[in-house]
């Protein structure tokens, strides 16, 4: 079975992601991103190859998939260098930090044929579920 080659890219939140994609069969966690004493523990915990530049990692990698948790204003280039190399992105919540950075990346993805899904995680929790009963509730109330 070919496995679908996937990088992280930050270490902090992107963590969980990686050590979840270790145990995801069919999924091959490539390498990961991150520049500080933290994503070096982690890597190395991860097995992988750690790159302390992301770009360095989607120029040098066979990916698929790349996962973004960077700090939101890098979310547009990276997406853009992913998409420009045919890599499909999931990036973290927000998409972008300005509305026109969110509609570039759609429209760079869009253009080279990439998928793009931005990552909301809550939007399934029983609690913002609840939340949404309530607040419909009260509008028709």
């Amino acid at each position: 079975m070919k496995k679908v080659k996937i990088a992280i890219q930050g270490m902090n939140h992107g963590y969980k992601f990686a050590m979840d994609a270790l145990n995801l069969p069919g999924v091959e966690l490539v390498a990961v991103a991150g520049n500080n004493e933290l994503s070096i523990q982690r890597a190395k915990a991860l097995n992988v190859p750690l790159y302390a530049d992301y770009k360095d990692l989607i120029n040098e990698c066979n990916l698929d998939g790349v996962i973004v948790t960077l700090p939101n204003r890098l979310h547009r280039e990276a997406t853009e260098i992913c998409a420009n190399k045919g890599i499909h992105v999931l990036v973290e919540k927000p998409i972008a930090d300005t509305i026109e950075d969110g509609e570039a990346m759609i429209e760079e993805c869009a253009q080279n044929n990439v998928k793009l899904m931005v990552g909301h995680h809550r939007r399934f929790s029983s609690r913002i579920k609840k939340l949404k009963e309530v607040l419909s509730f009260r509008r028709n109330w």
